[in-house]
């Protein structure tokens, strides 16, 4: 158990040095989007979309890395979803609480061109799947914490690290 500050210190340094020792071996284009654990205020319904502990750490990571030349922050519109192109195939960023299965047709639908991927969070479980011809990869989650526990989310502890070329996602690592 943490305080807030320790947690954001906590979780901002061992970001970055994932993403620092990562980019001894790839360029690392790295973005935060928010998600539904990240707000100051508990009740979603008094929250400011923004007003959110992943910006703060979101800020963090970036003076702590910007003068490593292999990582390059990407920019975005909306905190809540990121674009970017990886190797020509044009992919959406989502933490998922806003993206039920059911409903991933409408963020599908948001943009003027269609995504090839989606990285998605939210479902505490690793999966790979198909909605409307668009690839939907959702990364997992470390397990372990009382809101999974109490939700029956428990699953083991498990990220999913995708590979792509010029044809796409060669191939996945769980």
């Amino acid at each position: 158990r943490l305080n807030i500050v320790e947690q954001i210190t906590v979780a901002s340094e061992m970001l970055s040095e994932a993403i620092n020792k990562l980019s001894n071996y790839f360029y690392c284009f790295t973005g935060l989007v928010l998600g539904n654990h990240d707000r100051i205020v508990a009740k979603k319904d008094k929250s400011l979309e923004d007003e959110n502990f992943a910006v703060l750490i979101d800020k963090f990571i970036k003076l702590r890395l910007e003068n490593n030349p292999r990582v390059i922050f990407l920019d975005k519109e909306d905190e809540g979803i990121l674009e970017i192109n990886i190797k020509g195939h044009k992919c959406l960023c989502v933490h998922g609480h806003n993206d039920k299965d059911s409903s991933l047709d409408r963020l599908i639908e948001m943009f003027e061109y269609k995504p090839s991927f989606i990285f998605k969070g939210h479902d505490h479980r690793a999966r790979i799947f198909e909605k409307n011809r668009t690839t939907i990869i959702c990364n997992g989650a470390f397990s372990g914490e009382e809101y999974g526990k109490n939700a029956r989310l428990y699953n083991k502890s498990q990220q999913i690290f995708s590979i792509f070329d010029k044809d796409g996602m060669t191939c996945n690592y769980f």
